[in-house]
């Protein structure tokens, strides 16, 4: 069986048809984990996971492969279709090696985030090192995701006190918007599709391993 789209046409309705119901799910779900339960809490390690695997997916389409895509893929992505300023590739480190694999693994991020740690490929160690501790929200900040100095200790929760210097803010609110704009914005990655043919094969490439 011939696994290829017929032509060009074929190809990019089939990619807004793809990506638009990932979105919307994905905005269905988020909008689920942040309405506040009888007590008032929100999932927002579920929400975060999600936001991340939707950026993900988006980055593996653009680089055509969908495993093993990583942090480069990720940049390579939002260098693109996202404001690199406030996506850094700072800030996308902490989130993908603080937030991404410890949620993934353990539930939730470590109380610190030793940025200095023995990670393959860590970028972050070229940098001064930060202990950082962090705080995830609904609120509309902006940037989405932030690094700000904040000495202190962790008291309440951990068996023992755990030094911090900095603090990732990350806003749900804000990548909720920023991710679907990049693929569904001016000049995102659905528009660069229509005209790159090297776009096109890469999305072709995924679509023969997400539907074999």
């Amino acid at each position: 069986m011939n696994k290829s789209f017929k032509n060009q046409h074929e190809l990019v309705l089939y990619a807004q048809w793809f990506i638009g119901e990932r979105i919307e799910v994905f905005r269905k779900d988020l909008s689920i984990c942040l309405k506040a339960d009888t007590n008032g809490r929100h999932a927002y390690m579920p929400a975060l996971i999600t936001c991340i695997s939707l950026l993900e997916l988006l980055s593996g389409l653009h680089a055509g492969k969908l495993w093993p895509i990583g942090l480069k893929g990720i940049i390579e992505y939002t260098k693109k279709f996202m404001d690199s300023n406030v996506y850094s590739t700072d800030r996308l480190a902490v989130l993908y090696e603080g937030f991404r694999h410890k949620i993934a693994h353990v539930t939730q991020p470590y109380g610190v985030f030793d940025t200095h740690k023995k990670l393959k490929n860590n970028l972050l160690r070229n940098k001064p090192q930060q202990l950082i501790t962090w705080r995830v929200n609904a609120t509309n900040r902006h940037p989405a995701i932030d690094i700000v100095p904040d000495n202190g200790k962790l008291t309440e929760r951990p068996p023992w006190p755990v030094t911090y210097s900095h603090r990732c803010i990350v806003s749900i609110y804000r990548l909720k918007v920023d991710i679907p704009k990049s693929a569904l914005g001016t000049g995102g990655y659905l528009e660069n599709l229509k005209i790159d043919p090297q776009s096109q094969g890469n999305f072709e490439k995924c679509m023969q391993e997400f539907f074999p």
